[in-house]
């Protein structure tokens, strides 16, 4: 697992992106996109699009972990 978080990490800092910031406000509103969209102010499509395309090396298993290290 830690080496997908570190990819994202990387993939932000060198694309100013705001991947880990998408993936932190998900897991705060319990992996619930739509909340999470809303909260971002970001389109429902551009949210499913984030975590369909930038998380898929992350299991939900794995995002579990990481939702229950958070919290």
């Amino acid at each position: 697992m830690g080496k997908q978080l570190g990819k994202l990490f990387r993939y932000d800092e060198i694309n100013t992106g705001n991947l880990c910031e998408t993936l932190e406000n998900y897991l705060a509103h319990d992996c619930n996109a739509k909340k999470t969209a809303e909260t971002m102010f970001l389109h429902r499509n551009t949210m499913n699009y984030r975590l369909k395309n930038n998380y898929v090396e992350l299991s939900e298993e794995q995002v579990l972990e990481i939702y229950k290290a958070a919290y």
